[in-house]
């Protein structure tokens, strides 16, 4: 196995993009899993960007620190870079956490009150045009807008201006019509493994069956449903009404539900992270292991 640190170049104007690959061969034509990189990638082409390794790491340790410590704050800053994070802040594996120097299991991480995670006093932003950043909280470009807080961008929609290039509207400005969202004439479907994409209605893979849309076969308007708590105690019997409504004039998790739902009654657990305090200020946080069951 190697473990690599990798820099990708644009040949036409010379942005880099930096991160890290452990692989069985080292011409295997890795070209980096960041949706910016991969989306320039596809749109101007593979031939005009290159790809050197920066370092042959002798573990998956050293491969993943070396990254963290390149790109940082100021090298995520740059306007000559195609990173959109730090390194560290988009989680390299699943049940793990990064923290100053290494990772550790988020079960290690939560009973270690002197762990701090990497990202720790940092915030996510945008500017001008739309690039996202990690920045300190205390960052003077926020205070100057010159930054904003990628959650002010609630509220907008993304849609296609006039010379179909792609802009963001409030929620008035749609309503008055004109603007055509992007994404209009576009469906969220499934494999029969269960996986996910987001295609065209007119996708050829609908009419053959390889695709279905996540909702098909599900009818909440007309369905009669129970909603369980934790302790599989009776909560809710729901008959003919609108599940997403029924949730939301109940103060009730509708995603949790839903998945549950889908997933034929399993408990699905609401999950904290970053949103702890949001979760517990609405109340959310007591619905934890809450489950829905459909009454044929």
């Amino acid at each position: 196995m190697y473990y690599t640190v990798y820099e990708i170049k644009n040949k036409i104007n010379g942005k880099i993009y930096v991160g890290y690959h452990k692989t069985n061969n080292l011409d295997d034509g890795y070209m980096g899993s960041g949706k910016y990189i991969k989306s320039v990638i596809k749109k101007y082409g593979l031939e005009i960007f290159e790809k050197k390794i920066l370092k042959l790491c002798s573990s998956e340790e050293e491969m993943r620190q070396l990254e963290i410590e390149i790109v940082n704050e100021q090298f995520v800053n740059r306007e000559d870079t195609y990173n959109l994070k730090v390194g560290g802040c988009g989680g390299f594996r699943k049940g793990f956490v990064s923290i100053k120097g290494k990772q550790v299991s988020k079960n290690e991480f939560n009973n270690n009150p002197f762990f701090e995670g990497v990202c720790k006093g940092k915030i996510t932003v945008f500017d001008s045009n739309g690039k996202t950043y990690q920045v300190n909280k205390d960052d003077d470009r926020i205070k100057n807008g010159e930054l904003k807080r990628c959650f002010e961008k609630n509220g907008l929609i993304s849609v296609f201006g006039k010379n179909g290039e792609k802009v963001r509207v409030t929620k008035e400005e749609f309503n008055k019509g004109g603007f055509k969202s992007i994404h209009t004439g576009y469906v969220i479907t499934k494999d029969l493994s269960g996986n996910f994409f987001y295609v065209k209605k007119d996708d050829k893979r609908l009419l053959t069956g390889d695709l279905v849309g996540v909702t098909k076969g599900i009818n909440f308007n007309e369905s009669k449903y129970k909603i369980y708590d934790e302790n599989n105690n009776l909560k809710f019997y729901i008959i003919n009404q609108d599940f997403k409504t029924f949730c939301k004039n109940n103060d009730l998790p509708y995603g949790v539900l839903i998945k549950s739902y889908q997933s034929n009654g399993k408990k699905i657990y609401q999950q904290l992270g970053s949103n702890k305090k949001r979760i517990e200020e609405k109340g959310f946080i007591k619905y934890s292991g809450w489950y829905c069951l459909k009454i044929k």
